[in-house]
């Protein structure tokens, strides 16, 4: 099951304990976008899982660079078996490139500034 954690065009949250229950239910895994949430909500900006406090709940983590980070590029996060299958299989893994210096430093500062200033 994917889900956003803030839905752009009204800004509603999604709903990470449903979700969750469903995911659980069916055996799913569960991949939320946090395009919108990161930096946004969360008592310090972490996003959905944050919001409610459930750490460890979300099987993949994907996101954007270029929201509330200020920059390009984008990062996807989940256990390493998944990761390294992502990295072997995903296609556009095949036809992209890796993020530059500049591009790496404007979101770590950023991630900073969210951690120093929620």
């Amino acid at each position: 099951m994917v889900i956003e954690s803030v839905y752009s065009m009204d800004g509603n949250i999604g709903d990470l304990p449903k979700a969750r229950e469903l995911c659980n239910t069916y055996n799913m895994l569960l991949v939320v976008d946090e395009a919108h949430g990161l930096g946004t909500i969360g008592k310090t900006g972490r996003g959905l899982e944050e919001h409610y406090n459930m750490p460890g709940a979300v099987d993949v983590v994907c996101g954007t660079f270029s929201k509330s980070l200020a920059s390009v590029g984008g990062f996807i996060s989940g256990k390493d078996d998944l990761i390294q299958y992502m990295e072997f299989f995903a296609q556009g893994n095949m036809f992209s490139a890796p993020c530059s210096a500049y591009h790496a430093g404007a979101a770590m500062k950023c991630l900073e500034k969210i951690t120093e200033k929620p």
